[in-house]
């Protein structure tokens, strides 16, 4: 079954002005698609399909896929790879409990969340000031089986990172 995700689109960018969606693939791809050429993301169970506003469509594999973002800004597009903030999620798959660590640019509100599989919000994980540098924070959880997304968002930018939870 497709979900439409066109209020996910909101709640990931965090920001209309977003630029591009960046797709990080497995294999250590970056694909870049503008998002003024997108008209729909939607999901199945095994893909991501993005309807483009030429009526054509691009599909990816979800376990493809190791994170996507969206730039904010056209500085952040033409320097997205010293502006990545490395969020790294680990043990991945887990059963209770991760680590999270990620690099800001510089001093920043930083909300980090649990959102489920078709992108709704489940839990705040932190929200809070920080300085820029190195971050990691440690945190327990009790989830059922299945695929979340750790959402991240600074002031400039927003990244998710897939989480595999098997107990």
């Amino acid at each position: 079954m497709k979900i439409a995700i066109a209020i996910v689109l909101v709640v990931l960018c965090g920001n209309l002005n977003a630029q591009s969606l960046f797709l990080y693939l497995n294999n250590g791809d970056i694909n870049e698609y503008p998002l003024t050429e997108i008209s729909k993301i939607t999901y199945s169970p095994t893909e991501m399909i993005i309807n483009q506003t030429d009526e054509s469509q691009i599909i990816n594999e979800l376990s493809d896929i190791r994170k996507f973002n969206y730039a904010l800004s056209t500085q952040i597009i033409n320097h997205k790879k010293n502006n990545d903030m490395n969020l790294l999620v680990y043990p991945n798959p887990t059963a209770n409990q991760i680590n999270i660590k990620y690099k800001l640019c510089e001093n920043s509100e930083v909300k980090i969340s649990i959102l489920d599989i078709s992108g709704r919000y489940l839990n705040t994980i932190s929200d809070e000031n920080k300085i820029t540098g190195e971050h990691h924070l440690t945190w327990d959880f009790n989830l059922e089986n299945g695929n979340y997304f750790i959402h991240i968002e600074s002031k400039n930018q927003t990244q998710i990172e897939k989480l595999i939870v098997l107990n």
